[in-house]
C-alpha cells in the first residue's frame, strides 16, 4: 500500500495499491505483476541460431501492441501487394494472345487473401510450411531436420507437431540465411528496442496516467487562503468535515469516472505523472533505433512529416521505396515465382492455354509483377524538380511523366545522327 494521503490537507483520494492497479489494468492475478519482458533476452535469443521459441512469441505480442511494430507491417504489406489479383507482365517476344490467357489464369488462381496473410506471418515469425493439401504450419508447428557438420548443417526434411517422421514432400518458406536451420521474423532485429520502448511506455502512460486520474486533491480556487464566503474553505482543517453529503461516509476507493462532491470555491487537482524530458530523449532514441533495424525511416513508419525541408522528405520516401522494393522482389521469387512455375506446368500439361513453342514457353515461365505504385511527397514540388531536370536536358519529358507516375523508367531515344564519326 502506497499512501498518497497527506493528513495535514484536505484530500478526498483513497490509498492506492500500484500493484493491485497494473493488476486490474492487465488482468494478471493478485500474486504477480511481471508482464514485462527484458530487451536482454530477446537480445540474446536472437544472437543465438535455432532458439527462436521465445522470440516468436515476443514478436507475436510486440506486433499487436507496439506502434512502430504494428506501423512496420501495415508499411510493408502496403509496399509488397496491391491487395486486389495483380496481373503479371512477360518479356518481349510473348504472342499477346498467349500473355493475356497466361495472366487470366493468374488472375483466376490467385488469393490476395491468403498471399497477405502469408506475408503477415513472414513479417511476424519469419517462416512457415505449407503441405500440399494447402494447410500452413506455422513456424512453431514444426523443426527443421538437419544433417552434416555443425558448422555446416543443412535442412533434409521437417518434423511436424509431435510426430517422429520427417516429410520433404513440404513448401518452405522464410528468408533464412546461409548455414542457419530457422528463419528470423522480418521485425525480430528491432523487437529488443520496441520492447524497451513498450516497457517505458506502457508503465508510464497506463500505469501513471491512472493514478493521476484516481489520485486527486481538492483545493481551494479562491485567491485568498481563507475565503470570505460561508462556503469557502481553506487548503488546510484540522477535522474532516462530516456536515456535507462527501464526508457522511468514509472514502475507502474512487475508481475512474467517480464524480466528488464539491463546494462552491473548490476545484478538482490531478497529480502530474507521465515520462520527464530526458526519459523522452531515451525514448526518442529507442524509437530510431528500432526504425534503424527495421530498415525503413522513422517518419515513414510513424507518418510524421511534420520536421524537416522536403529534401529529407524526398530522401526518407526514396529509401522507403528501396526496401519496399527489395522485399517485393523477394517476396515474387520466393512466394509468386514458385507457385507460377507449378501452374504454368499444370496448364500447359492440361490444354489450358494456347499452343505455343519452346521458346515462349521459356519466357512465359520468366514473369515480374510491377507491385503496388506509390505517390510521390508532396506532388507539387516533385513536378517542379522534375520540370528542372528537363529543362537542364538530364531527363526527357517522357521520363519525367513517367517517375512522376511511379512507372518504369522508359529508355531515352536515340540521339539523331549529325553524319559525324563516333569516337
Amino acid at each position: 500500500m502506497w499512501p498518497f494521503r497527506n493528513r495535514q490537507t484536505e484530500s478526498r483520494a483513497a490509498d492506492i495499491d500500484v500493484g493491485a492497479l497494473f493488476s486490474q489494468f492487465y488482468a494478471f492475478g493478485a500474486s504477480t505483476y511481471s508482464w514485462q519482458v527484458s530487451p536482454a533476452v530477446l537480445a540474446s535469443t536472437l544472437s543465438t541460431p535455432g532458439g527462436l521459441g521465445a522470440l516468436i512469441v515476443e514478436s507475436r505480442r510486440l506486433s499487436r501492441i507496439s506502434p512502430l511494430l504494428v506501423a512496420y507491417q501495415r508499411c510493408m504489406i502496403g509496399g509488397v501487394l496491391t491487395g486486389e489479383p495483380e496481373r503479371p507482365t512477360f518479356p518481349e517476344g510473348v504472342p499477346e494472345k498467349v500473355a493475356e490467357a497466361a495472366a487470366d489464369l493468374w488472375v483466376e488462381r490467385c488469393n490476395p487473401e491468403t498471399e497477405r496473410e502469408l506475408l503477415r506471418r513472414l513479417i511476424v515469425d519469419g517462416e512457415l510450411l505449407i503441405i500440399p493439401d494447402g494447410t500452413v504450419i506455422p513456424a512453431d508447428g514444426f523443426e527443421p531436420v538437419l544433417t552434416g557438420p555443425e558448422w555446416g548443417s543443412q535442412v533434409v526434411g521437417y518434423r511436424i507437431g509431435k510426430s517422429a517422421s520427417q516429410r520433404r514432400d513440404v513448401w518452405y518458406l522464410g528468408d533464412r540465411h546461409d548455414g542457419e536451420e530457422r528463419a528470423v521474423p522480418w521485425i525480430g532485429p528491432a523487437l529488443p528496442y520496441a520492447t524497451a520502448l513498450a516497457n517505458i511506455r506502457i508503465a508510464a502512460g497506463h500505469g501513471l496516467g491512472a493514478m493521476a486520474k484516481i489520485t486527486a486533491v481538492i483545493t481551494n480556487t479562491t485567491p485568498d487562503r481563507i475565503a470570505a464566503a460561508p462556503a469557502g474553505r481553506s487548503g488546510v482543517i484540522a477535522q474532516p468535515d462530516r456536515d456535507n453529503p462527501a464526508g457522511a461516509e468514509p472514502i475507502t476507493s474512487t475508481g475512474i469516472g467517480s464524480v466528488p462532491y464539491l463546494r462552491m470555491n473548490e476545484a478538482i487537482a490531478r497529480i502530474q505523472a507521465g515520462p520527464d524530458e530526458t526519459a523522452r530523449k531515451y525514448e526518442a532514441e529507442l524509437a530510431a533505433d528500432a526504425a534503424a533495424a527495421l530498415n525503413l525511416p522513422l517518419a515513414e513508419l510513424r507518418s510524421d512529416y511534420s520536421t524537416g525541408s522536403f529534401s529529407n522528405l524526398r530522401m526518407a520516401w526514396q529509401d522507403a521505396d528501396r526496401e519496399y522494393a527489395r522485399r517485393r522482389l523477394w517476396w515474387h521469387r520466393a512466394y509468386r515465382l514458385p507457385k507460377w512455375l507449378a501452374m504454368v506446368s499444370d496448364a500447359f500439361a492440361d490444354g489450358g492455354l494456347p499452343r505455343m513453342n519452346r521458346d515462349t514457353l521459356a519466357m512465359l515461365r520468366r514473369p515480374s509483377w510491377p507491385g503496388p505504385k506509390r505517390e510521390p511527397p508532396q506532388p507539387e514540388s516533385e513536378a517542379k524538380a522534375l520540370a528542372a531536370l528537363v529543362k537542364a536536358g538530364v531527363l526527357t519529358p517522357e521520363q519525367a511523366v513517367a517517375l512522376l507516375q511511379g512507372d518504369e523508367l522508359p529508355a531515352a531515344a536515340p540521339a539523331p545522327n549529325d553524319g559525324g564519326d563516333s569516337q
